[in-house]
């Protein structure tokens, strides 16, 4: 969020902070980026630019910028891509994978002309945010989602197990990421226990509560 890398709790994004901890002293993303690569030996990072997503500008330069100076990191980039013309924009103007959230999906069209495309699952409690027609739209997809749970990210709350259990009955096919409430090792042994493809980690990671010696393997 203008440029720099915030500290994200329960979505409630207008109380979003500069993220300031062992790993990030400065809240620099860029900086940020490599200590993720070093420290973890991070292949794939996930970015939410926060202004794109909220419709009051964007970070593209930024983006740039860590593809720049960390061009062995995939970078998984949710920019408020909900319809034809910002995805076409995002993609004339940045690297990376393109994230579809569903929050600020407006047609459901547009994951048929994305098909690498990740597209996050965006729920605040049991709530899908996004166009009631979307599970249906989905259900002969195979693409990557992210269960993305707005109102544990941030918080000690845990995983949401239960909605991981339910959209693997719902779309087996599909491979599982699961976001928001990760606390530490037991939570990814128990996502793991579950079918869980991966995990989305930030605040595990800048508390120490996750360490390298805490990868399991996951579903594939």
């Amino acid at each position: 969020m203008t440029g720099l890398v915030v500290r994200a709790h329960g979505g409630r994004r207008n109380h979003y902070r500069p993220l300031i901890s062992p790993l990030s002293p400065d809240a620099d993303a860029v900086g940020l980026a490599g200590r993720f690569r070093d420290v973890f030996g991070a292949d794939t990072l996930y970015l939410a630019d926060l202004d794109a997503i909220m419709g009051r500008g964007d970070n593209h330069a930024v983006l740039r910028a860590i593809a720049h100076a960390q061009p062995s990191l995939e970078l998984w980039v949710d920019a408020g891509l909900g319809d034809r013309g910002t995805l076409s924009a995002f993609l004339a103007a940045c690297p990376g994978r393109p994230v579809i959230g569903s929050e600020t999906l407006s047609d459901t069209q547009l994951l048929s002309s994305a098909p690498d495309a990740l597209l996050s699952l965006d729920f605040n409690g049991d709530t899908l945010l996004g166009p009631a027609t979307l599970i249906p739209a989905i259900e002969a997809d195979c693409r990557d989602l992210i269960l993305m749970s707005l109102h544990r990210i941030g918080g000690d709350l845990g995983p949401d197990l239960a909605l991981l259990h339910a959209i693997r009955r719902k779309l087996p096919q599909c491979r599982q990421h699961v976001a928001g409430g990760v606390r530490n090792g037991d939570d990814l042994r128990r996502l793991a226990d579950a079918g869980a493809a991966g995990v989305l980690l930030s605040s595990a990671l800048h508390n120490g509560r996750i360490g390298t010696t805490d990868a399991v393997p996951l579903c594939n």
